[in-house]
Order: structure tokens, then C-alpha cells, then sequence
């Protein structure tokens, strides 16, 4: 390949051939270049095979070997192109476990240190920075604040904030909850006790957040058996997926 033609690979946003083998699970195999459509193929190709990369029994991704002699693949050739897919499917079925396996890992580790902080520590404002430190990290967010419930229950009250470009927006957190609505996720949190993920491009709320350029925020209550005593707020100045559980 050509870098010119990486880079188209790179831009096209559909393959008619791709897309059949990912249907089907087939290989689907050109060996007449003229009665295909050679539009679709490189000029130099004159034989292609796409092959499934199959991990089980699911497509994964799509192995495209092309010639650029008139010579046509083999059924036998093809059985061999189709073991070696299945043995990268395998393997990236491997690497992805070993990803999963390993980030659960660095959680698990993650909120023992958090346990173990929270059992140690009597000032409060320490603990909740080190634990919004930890969950900063972890999660590879931009922006994150603790904010917990005053004495009367009627008032978020930030106790630790990271990753704040305008230290006043810290401070605009600091929020009455009766009637006050920009916020609807974070009340919602409160009384849901439920994790709750944002697209703040669809909210018309958060305007502090958005005044911060976050794209995506989860709120997070912070739970002592049924009572909320507050919340952590994380935010991704660019925009991300998370799983809503």
C-alpha cells in the first residue's frame, strides 16, 4: 500500500465487500478481476480475498489480502487464510480480556486504597481530595468536585475540586437544592441514589460545567446505607461513552 492509498482506507466509511463478510461470516473471494466491479478494487489488484477475523463465533474485523498477478486463490489457500483470521480473532479476543482483566484489576486495587483511606482518616476535606485524586485518575477524567450535603440537607457544599481552568467555578457549585433546576442531574442523583451519566450537548443545564468546556460528566452519589450525603462530579472535556448501570 501506498500512504495515499492508508489514508483512503482510513476515510471510507463503507466497504460493499467488507460489510458482506461481516453479514455472512463468509470469505468472499475475486479471482476475474474484469467481471468484477474493478472501480472497488486498487488498480494493481488483479486477485482479493476478504477473510472474517473471527473471535468465536462473532466477525471482529476483516483481513483483505489481495495479488497482484493473475493467479487466482486456491480453496485451499483460502482454508489457510481462514486459520490464520480465527487465530487473530483469538487473539484479539485475548488482548481484549487481558485489557478488561487488568483495568478490573487497577479498580479493585483502587477502591481498596480508598477503603483503607476512608478507615484511617478523620479530616474529612484530606479524604475527599485523596479519593477525588483517585477517581480522577482511574477514570482518565479532565475535571472532577466533591460537593456534600450541608447539615440542613438544602445545599451542595464543594470540598474538593481538580482540573478547574477558572478557580471561581468552584465556588458557583455551591448551591441551593429547593427550586434550583440548571442541576436536574445532580438532584436526580440525590434522590435516585443511582449513577447517572451526562451529554451535557444535549442538557440545557450545567452551566458550570459547560462554562469548563466538559463535554461528558457522571455524577456520582456518595452513599452511607440508604442516605446520600452527596455527590462526585466527574467531567471529559472531550466527548466519551460509559455504560449507564
Amino acid at each position: 500500500f501506498t500512504n495515499e492509498e492508508i489514508e483512503a482506507l482510513r476515510r471510507m466509511t463503507s466497504h460493499p465487500m467488507s460489510e458482506q463478510v461481516f453479514a455472512s461470516g463468509d470469505p468472499l473471494v475475486i479471482n476475474d478481476r474484469p467481471a468484477f466491479r474493478a472501480g472497488t478494487l486498487l488498480p494493481q489488484t488483479q486477485a482479493v480475498a476478504w477473510i472474517p477475523v473471527k473471535s468465536r463465533a462473532n466477525v471482529v474485523g476483516v483481513l483483505g489480502i489481495s495479488d497482484n498477478q493473475s493467479q487466482p486463490f486456491s480453496a485451499s489457500e483460502v482454508q489457510v487464510l481462514q486459520a490464520i483470521g480465527n487465530v487473530i480473532g483469538v487473539a484479539i479476543e485475548n488482548a481484549r480480556l487481558f485489557s478488561e482483566t487488568e483495568a478490573r484489576y487497577q479498580e479493585l486495587q483502587t477502591l481498596h486504597e480508598i477503603s483503607r483511606a476512608i478507615l484511617e482518616s478523620v479530616d474529612i476535606k484530606v479524604m475527599m481530595e485523596w479519593i477525588l485524586d483517585q477517581a480522577v485518575e482511574i477514570g482518565g477524567f479532565d475535571i472532577g468536585i466533591v460537593r456534600l450535603l450541608n447539615p440542613n440537607g438544602d445545599a451542595l457544599e464543594p470540598v474538593a475540586s481538580r482540573g478547574y481552568r477558572e478557580p471561581g467555578n468552584v465556588q458557583i457549585h455551591r448551591k441551593k437544592l429547593d427550586g434550583y433546576t440548571s442541576e436536574a442531574s445532580t438532584t436526580r442523583v440525590i434522590d435516585d441514589k443511582k449513577i447517572r451519566v451526562v451529554d451535557l450537548a444535549q442538557t440545557s443545564g450545567n452551566r458550570t460545567f459547560k462554562k469548563e468546556e466538559v463535554c461528558t460528566l457522571v455524577v456520582i452519589p456518595l452513599r452511607s446505607h440508604d442516605a446520600v450525603l452527596g455527590v462526585i462530579q466527574l467531567g471529559s472535556r472531550t466527548p466519551r461513552q460509559f455504560q449507564q448501570s
